[in-house]
């Protein structure tokens, strides 16, 4: 609950003038509150999931997360409010990166979770300091949806 309660009041603070810039979500290096209640909520998320059998059911799982995602994204963009694209990229939200952890996430056994998680986070790296980085860091023009969307895709594989 304590995550919960955190994490929406700095959702919610950080449009304000008042809230320390140094709390948001950072944008290229290092780490803000913001990320810590992201990170508490993919780490939350994996004590309490349950193992899914299934694609079928592991994508009904996803989809509110998915609903969630186009909800927000259709009220920013209807209502103009400010978004900032170097966080997740223009489309992409948490709610997307919600439901991308969730459904790769439950396809990983219990017993192979700590591997798993060592080689991902390696791969992560490993695409990073191939170009990876340079790449999303850049600040070349936004022609599709890949390049729209690079800071939420890229950090997909660092949340599982």
């Amino acid at each position: 609950a304590s995550t919960m309660l955190a994490t929406c009041i700095c959702i919610l603070a950080v449009d304000f003038h008042a809230f320390p810039r140094r709390f948001a979500k950072a944008e290229t290096y290092g780490t803000g509150l913001m990320d810590l209640g992201v990170g508490a909520f993919v780490f939350n998320s994996g004590l309490v999931a349950q193992r899914e059998t299934g694609w079928r059911t592991q994508l009904r799982g996803a989809v509110p997360m998915v609903l969630l995602g186009l909800a927000r994204l259709a009220t920013l963009k209807g209502i103009g409010y400010q978004d900032h694209v170097t966080e997740y990229g223009v489309h992409w939200n948490f709610f997307f990166t919600l439901a991308g952890v969730g459904i790769v996430g439950r396809h990983v056994p219990a017993s192979a979770a700590l591997p798993a998680g060592c080689f991902m986070a390696a791969g992560h790296q490993f695409l990073l300091s191939l170009g990876a980085r340079s790449w999303v860091l850049s600040g070349e023009e936004r022609s599709d949806l890949l390049t729209m969307n690079k800071e939420g895709l890229v950090s997909l594989a660092g949340y599982i």
